[in-house]
């Protein structure tokens, strides 16, 4: 067999396509090609010659991470994809103009030690707001849109309140948007349900006094809305919330 024959490149381990933050820009490694004395054939092996100045790596965006589920009312959540979150917006109704006037003064004092901001701003949303109904339709206002107008539905009191909350520095993963069916009116509702100082609570616009989620027993969850995330609900067994969940008038 006389000449080098074709050449047989080594497959190379896949590239990195982004930077860790912290660590330097990998270098690409160039191939060296070899020939074998006897046969003449021939292969390239990467990086075999020193490594080439490699260009900076855009930074690598980290996937974003599902709160912790939100058991509420002694059911289970159970994730479900974004397509029943379409009038959620990702949580983007929560979204608040910085330094307004009607914003501070609902939120003035709440972070004043000993303070309970969660109670401050359910009490303040409730006398603010006046209750109305939906015409044609279920529609959940943004929170800009429903400060502005001084009214709303029980949605739109939950949004504002999350929204307020949300400019006070509460983490946004530890705070829900819960569709609920209220088992003694036999109708539906929405509240705000909060994770603060290791308990779940929940700001409700038919009262002004905080409920812990654990004292709540005529409220069904359907739905809940946390970021990009949302949950529907189930139950197991014969408990409590199996016998709640058996007084749901069909929807």
């Amino acid at each position: 067999m006389s000449g080098p024959q074709a050449a047989v490149v080594l497959p190379e381990v896949p590239g990195v396509t982004c930077a860790v933050q912290g660590e330097e820009p990998v270098a690409t490694p160039q191939a060296e090609t070899y020939v074998l004395p006897e046969t003449g054939f021939v292969f390239a092996i990467p990086g075999a010659e020193e490594p080439q100045t490699a260009e900076p790596l855009p930074p690598c965006t980290p996937a974003p991470v599902r709160p912790r589920d939100l058991d509420i009312f002694g059911f289970h959540a159970l994730p479900v994809g974004p397509a029943m979150a379409a009038r959620w917006h990702d949580g983007a109704l929560m979204a608040l103009p910085e330094n307004t006037p009607r914003v501070a003064g609902l939120t003035f004092g709440a972070a004043r030690p000993g303070a309970n901001p969660l109670e401050l701003v359910n009490k303040r949303v409730n006398a603010m707001l006046r209750y109305v109904e939906d015409r044609g339709g279920d529609a959940w206002s943004p929170a800009t849109d429903t400060l502005a107008a001084r009214q709303g539905d029980c949605e739109d009191f939950a949004i504002l309140k999350l929204a307020l909350l949300a400019k006070l520095g509460i983490d946004p993963d530890d705070m829900f948007l819960v569709v609920v069916r209220d088992t003694e009116r036999r109708i539906d509702h929405a509240v705000a349900a909060v994770r603060w100082q290791s308990r779940l609570w929940v700001l409700d616009n038919r009262v002004d006094t905080l409920k812990s989620a654990e004292s709540v027993t005529d409220y069904v969850p359907l739905q809940s809305f946390s970021g990009q995330w949302a949950w529907t609900y189930g139950y197991s067994g014969n408990g409590s919330a199996a016998k709640a969940a058996r007084k749901v008038a069909p929807r």
